[in-house]
């Protein structure tokens, strides 16, 4: 296994295809695996790469038939494990560092790592969070600004199987008992060194987001269609009511202007008046008067 890696990630090098900050010479492997076609593939591929294509995913194991479950991952993988573990440690090549990180889709880490997943009662694989904690989370989000978060060790997930089977009665489902001891049901099928190498498919992600965006806007969308009438009719009151209330609004403006306007007479030609006043034309000071009222 690792001369074969060697001579996919030399290539690569020789190519210059590697792309990496020159203060951190590194350059990570994505190991992954997924099911389709009847068969569950497993693969590697220079994730720090640029201008890949379908040749640059080399795959190195298959099997047909089965399920991808931990007990089938675990039996094909088994041969590889010493070389997992050698990848895992790190080599340099050319100058450059090489290291293994776990990729693939959410459902093909958990199985490897050997998790109950993110709907678990401990739904997160990196640290120590329950469901409850999320629920009663209120708007701030789960940050070390608010919230004090235990991170989860490679250790700590084999202290957690190790419980959970000790716990567990003879024949008893180890996945059932998992959410008793931190969501972990199994010991781990790829042999992780540290739990910061899980990586998991930002395309996944992503479609994750938009998926809940899309599911978002189509209940909304099934609301809008089944009572398009009553929306209406409840737009046009929630409008006549608006229009009530700035009628309202808008008449005792008018009053106030009113009684303004009844002492602004007063002060109407304020300069012509003063002028009549130092003449002593009394005429068009009431001329002047007559034509304020008016």
């Amino acid at each position: 296994m690792k001369s074969y890696l060697t001579d996919v990630v030399s290539s690569a090098i020789e190519q210059g295809r590697i792309m990496c900050e020159h203060s951190q010479k590194s350059i990570f492997v994505n190991f992954s695996g997924d099911k389709g076609g009847g068969s569950v593939k497993f693969h590697f591929e220079v994730a720090n790469m640029h201008k890949t294509c379908v040749f640059d995913v080399h795959m190195f194991c298959i099997y047909f038939g089965g399920s991808d479950c931990s007990e089938n991952i675990d039996t094909v993988l088994r041969p590889y494990r010493q070389d997992l573990i050698d990848l895992q440690n790190g080599f340099d090549l050319f100058g450059y560092k090489v290291e293994v990180v776990l990729g693939g889709d959410f459902l093909f880490i958990d199985t490897c790592i050997s998790y109950q997943g993110a709907a678990a009662s401990f739904p997160c694989s990196k640290c120590y969070v329950s469901q409850q904690h999320l629920r009663n989370h209120g708007t701030d989000p789960h940050t070390p600004e608010h919230c004090q978060i235990e991170k989860r060790s490679i250790q700590g997930y084999l202290e957690d199987y190790e419980e959970n089977l000790a716990a567990s009665s003879e024949g008893s489902n180890l996945r059932k008992t998992g959410k008793n001891h931190y969501s972990v049901f199994a010991r781990q099928v790829f042999p992780l060194l540290c739990i910061d190498h899980v990586v998991p498919a930002i395309l996944h992600i992503k479609l994750g987001i938009v998926k809940k965006l899309f599911d978002m806007l189509l209940d909304e969308c099934r609301i809008l269609d089944g009572s398009k009438a009553h929306f209406l009719e409840q737009k046009n009151q929630e409008r006549h009511l608006e229009f009530q209330e700035k009628d309202k609004i808008l008449h005792e403006k008018q009053k106030q202007l009113n009684c303004l306007g009844s002492y602004f007479v007063d002060f109407c030609n304020l300069i012509e008046r003063y002028k009549a006043v130092f003449e002593g034309n009394k005429a068009l000071l009431k001329t002047i008067a007559a034509s304020a009222v008016n």
